[in-house]
């Protein structure tokens, strides 16, 4: 049961993390 909670724990971090990264790489193109 632990790892079901740490694998849900670790797709929210990543998508969390892939989204910053497209708000930053939309941030840096505007300002080229």
């Amino acid at each position: 049961m632990v790892t079901i909670d740490v694998a849900m724990l670790t797709v929210a971090f990543a998508s969390l993390i892939l989204s910053f990264l497209m708000v930053v790489i939309m941030i840096i193109n505007t300002k080229k």
